[in-house]
């Protein structure tokens, strides 16, 4: 790992989980209108997903959908975070629920 010259913090290496953590983050704050911190809270429900095999756009799939589906619902708007979205057993649903491409 590379460190940052001006803070010094370890900087992740160009593809590594974290900075794909990072970027699908990124894009749920975009698509989503928020602005949800890049955080260990945050990131590290986001790599686990990733170290369980699941694919960049399989993330980004999950969010698009679940917010076709939930945006629109006072209810369910409320669960468009990461905390819900990236849970083991919420994601694995969610992504169950993917249109498979042939």
């Amino acid at each position: 790992m590379t460190h940052c010259p001006t803070c010094g913090q370890e900087m992740p290496e160009p593809g590594s989980r974290r900075t794909q953590a990072k970027d699908i983050l990124m894009f749920l704050n975009t698509t989503l209108g928020k602005n949800y911190r890049l955080v260990a809270a945050n990131l590290d429900m986001i790599e686990a997903r990733l170290k369980e095999g699941y694919s960049v756009a399989d993330l980004r799939q999950v969010i698009v959908r679940q917010n076709r589906q939930w945006r629109h619902d006072d209810k369910m708007a409320a669960y468009l975070r990461p905390k819900t979205l990236f849970n083991r057993t919420n994601f694995a649903n969610y992504a169950g629920e993917l249109v498979v491409k042939e």
